[in-house]
């Protein structure tokens, strides 16, 4: 990709892509910030952005984007509608703005709207959209300022998907919380979780990643494998199915990493090949056709 070198971490959202450079400055493209509430200021290739360079982690939304500057706090721009920007505002931003009442940060990760970090204490807050609980405090009350997460502590990593939430505690318990009407929460209903719950069918596992997307999250094992749960589809590659609770992903068993997308997940193996597998009417799985969805792990062409 002409422009960008020594890059140290990737992050996409539905509407751009950003990357953190080895000497702490960002450089996105795509949508990179709103000009009016229903315009678009983007960029076709990588492009720094305003003077970011103490940034030690980023993040993508749907419309908005966050960044972990180096004295652990945070600063948001985009779109604000549901105070995932957590300013104390719903009004678009241009330009970064610190998040209020939010310190001692050490990671971040972003839903389509709303916002979540990870605090040095192990505890967790977000802010922004919650009409489905993706906060996480027992309401369904959206919050343009950040909330703590109620009933959780000792967290080692967090993932934000489009309407729901998971972490992944130091005892290798994973919950999570918000949306789960395809079961992306995993606790076996399809009842919207308001705070945290365990996710079943990892009881025995080795967790070491938890990944999520738009109805699905996944969990990359200490033996190489993946789980997953939410929504997958039938053998006819046509019909919707749903996996309630953490299923076990056949055919892989040399897995280092996994990204979940809206609907398709992606692993990279261990020789450095990768597969991917679900929605593919816009060619997401890169095996070479428009097949409306690939039910199994495929590897990707050219790569």
């Amino acid at each position: 990709m002409i422009g960008i070198n020594d890059v140290v971490k990737i992050t996409a959202g539905g509407l751009s892509t950003c990357a953190l450079l080895k000497d702490s400055s960002i450089k996105c493209w795509g949508f990179v910030y709103p000009e009016s509430s229903s315009t678009y200021h983007y960029y076709t290739s990588p492009t720094s952005l305003f003077d970011l360079n103490k940034v030690l982690d980023i993040s993508v939304g749907l419309g908005h984007i966050c960044v972990l500057i180096n004295d652990n706090t945070v600063q948001c721009w985009g779109y604000n509608e549901e105070g995932e920007l957590g300013d104390g505002t719903n009004d678009y931003k241009k330009e970064p703005t610190p998040v209020k009442n939010l310190s001692g940060v050490i990671s971040l990760s972003l839903g389509y709207s709303h916002s979540c970090a990870l605090l040095e204490d192990k505890t967790v807050k977000c802010w922004g959209d919650n009409e489905v609980g993706q906060l996480g405090n027992g309401t369904t009350t959206s919050s343009n300022i950040p909330v703590a997460v109620k009933d959780l502590s000792d967290v080692k990593e967090i993932s934000a998907g489009g309407w729901h939430t998971c972490a992944l505690l130091n005892n290798g318990v994973v919950k999570c919380w918000g949306r789960n009407y395809a079961g992306e929460v995993g606790d076996g209903t399809t009842n919207e979780k308001l705070t945290p719950v365990l996710v079943k069918g990892l009881e025995n596992d080795k967790v070491k990643k938890v990944v999520t997307g738009g109805f699905r999250s996944c969990a990359l094992l200490a033996d190489s494998t993946v789980k997953c749960w939410g929504e997958g589809y039938s053998a006819d590659g046509r019909t919707v199915d749903f996996a309630y609770q953490a299923k076990t992903v056949l055919g892989l068993n040399n897995v280092q990493d996994v990204a979940v997308g809206k609907q398709h997940t992606c692993v990279l193996l261990t020789d450095n090949s990768a597969k991917c597998w679900g929605l593919n009417t816009y060619g997401q799985i890169g095996e070479g056709t428009f097949a409306y969805y690939v039910i199994e792990p495929t590897t990707v062409v050219g790569l």
